[in-house]
């Protein structure tokens, strides 16, 4: 189980969690290329236990990658997004199971495109879809309704040292849809905004 102190780490990192500016166009590239990778998933669905996994993995990375876009805040390494999968789910951002399904693909996907063990890869397309549509639509503009962009990214906990080094400390208070409490606070006067650009490649093991 991840837990908030991966969080923390993940906030120490060069390519780890940090706040950006929104980007409603990279959000919506990111929805694009989940949905079509959904059509490549149905294309190759038989064919290739490989690339089964693999485009599994990245239809369900690209869904939830958008939906941060949209609040600003990156993350280039996967566990890192996958850990912030678990505080999002349990916040009610995103739908129930998104932790495990993300956990569970991301593994396979290193087993089948990295260890070649072929495992079989059990695809329900339309709970697919209707994991990407859900995340598009309904939480996301929920979400966006209730509470304004600077709420969803600065109301959160922590601060930084005197090198702008985050430290993330415990959650003492419920944690709301409005005050969006994010565990990898900075706060304003002290970030340092970066421009908007996608992710970069991060290898993975």
């Amino acid at each position: 189980m991840v837990t908030m102190a991966s969080l923390a780490w993940c906030s120490k990192q060069e390519r780890g969690i940090s706040l950006i500016e929104p980007n409603d166009n990279l959000a919506n590239e990111y929805f694009a290329n989940a949905e079509e990778t959904l059509t490549i998933l149905k294309a190759i669905t038989g064919k290739s236990n490989m690339w089964l996994a693999t485009t599994k993995y990245y239809c369900e990375y690209f869904a939830v990658y958008a939906l941060l876009m949209k609040l600003g805040v990156k993350s280039e390494i996967h566990d890192c997004t996958i850990a912030l999968c678990d505080f999002l789910e349990k916040q009610g951002f995103l739908p129930k199971g998104s932790f495990k399904l993300l956990s569970e693909d991301k593994q396979l996907r290193i087993d089948n495109q990295y260890y070649l063990k072929n495992k079989q890869v059990y695809v329900n397309y339309d709970l697919l879809v209707q994991f990407v549509l859900t995340i598009k639509t309904t939480h996301l503009a929920h979400f966006l309704r209730e509470a304004q962009r600077r709420e969803q990214r600065l109301s959160l906990i922590g601060r930084p040292d005197a090198t702008g080094q985050l430290h993330i400390e415990a959650i003492g208070n419920p944690v709301t849809k409005e005050t969006f409490a994010l565990a990898v606070y900075q706060p304003l006067e002290h970030a340092a905004i970066q421009p908007s650009r996608p992710p970069q490649p991060v290898k993975q093991p």
